[in-house]
């Protein structure tokens, strides 16, 4: 009789070779109240986990079953069937009954977990920014080519999205526009991060103040100042007295104060110009394009012939909606953008993807003002 190694790589003895092995499971005693079988990686049992962890290792059972994941067609029947489709045995000292479910469980988080490390593509994130959500349904704007479906279904069944024929959309537990908001920031998936206040890196921050060109005696409006990451770098340019700052967070302003910046307390929005500015340097919140709404409105700030410099996320670069289309063409006709290096903002916490945007206000606007 040839020996065969088990799960831990001892030798034990294999069928007989005009015998087929087949599963088998021996199922333990019920647990008692007060106790509790030991963890198994997650698993309420050992059959199940060392039934997942032959799965896991056969690498064509393993595509199989991502297919399956993709088409949102996992289900516990499928995983039982695939496994005893190796006619691989278990060992006898195994206990508990096998828990299917709790395999499809696992192996989706796998899948979800594996893609989240991966950059989606334009052109997925193109077809996303066009989506439609209604209620916990998402649907795709127009028929796609295979390739490209393919690739997009893959994002909406990690993002935790499956297919609906019926409602002809993805289906998800909750409303998904927080985490398409997100995927669409960081091209990633991931839980849900808020781009609402994110510290700007030195790193980051010393060239965008670079392309502002700020000499001494020039005023300077910090929109969103946080706490003075950007108004500091400022500061080595121009005297304190120049740079006027504009902040919400009340923890922020007092440290703005304390560091003897000028700082108007609220929503950056709802403020109208009381003067204007030779440089604005900003950077806005994220969230929901709300950096766009910013830029715009630090526009009117600016003195003709002013310069304003912004980091923005790369969402207005690709989304084919109102508001981005009007802002491209705004940037294309009044200044450029250009990518930051990728993971700018890691030692801040989050990997969203930005862009610094430069932008100049001709000198025609005071002749016409005139």
């Amino acid at each position: 009789m040839k020996a065969q190694l088990d799960l831990f790589g001892y030798e034990t003895e294999g069928p007989p070779a005009n015998q087929k092995s087949s599963p088998h499971v021996v199922e333990s005693e019920p647990v008692k109240n007060g106790e509790s079988n030991p963890p198994y990686e997650g698993f309420t049992n050992s059959a199940t986990w060392a039934a997942h962890l032959l799965l896991s290792n056969d690498f064509k059972s393993l595509e199989k079953l991502k297919n399956l994941i993709v088409k949102g067609e996992l289900t516990g029947k499928a995983v039982k069937f695939q496994f005893l489709s190796l006619n691989e045995p278990l060992d006898e000292w195994l206990e508990g009954e096998i828990n299917w479910e709790e395999i499809v469980v696992n192996l989706e988080d796998s899948f979800k977990e594996q893609f989240s490390f991966e950059e989606a593509p334009l052109d997925v994130l193109t077809v996303l920014s066009r989506s439609v959500i209604e209620d916990t349904t998402l649907k795709l704007p127009f028929k796609l080519e295979r390739g490209l479906y393919e690739q997009v279904n893959r994002l909406l069944v990690a993002m935790g999205g499956k297919w609906n024929k019926k409602l002809g959309g993805h289906v998800f537990n909750v409303d998904p526009t927080e985490l398409l908001d997100s995927v669409l920031l960081s091209g990633k998936v991931s839980k849900p991060e808020k781009f609402g206040y994110v510290p700007t890196p030195k790193t980051l921050g010393e060239p965008v103040v670079d392309l502002a060109e700020i000499e001494e005696g020039m005023t300077v409006l910090e929109p969103e100042a946080g706490s003075a990451n950007l108004a500091d770098i400022v500061a080595e340019k121009t005297c304190k007295e120049n740079i006027v700052c504009y902040e919400l967070q009340e923890a922020n302003v007092q440290i703005l104060k304390s560091k003897g910046y000028t700082v108007h307390q609220g929503d950056f929005l709802t403020f109208e110009p009381e003067a204007l500015y030779d440089r604005v340097i900003m950077n806005p919140p994220f969230e929901r394009q709300q950096d766009i709404l910013h830029v715009k409105h630090a526009w009117l700030f600016l003195k003709p012939g002013g310069r304003l410099v912004g980091i923005m996320s790369t969402g207005f670069t690709f989304r084919a909606n109102k508001l981005s289309t009007e802002f491209r063409e705004f940037v294309e006709a009044n200044g450029y953008y250009r990518e930051n290096p990728a993971g700018s903002f890691k030692s801040s916490g989050t990997s969203v993807n930005t862009v610094t945007v430069v932008l100049y206000k001709p000198w025609s606007v005071m002749r016409k003002a005139a």
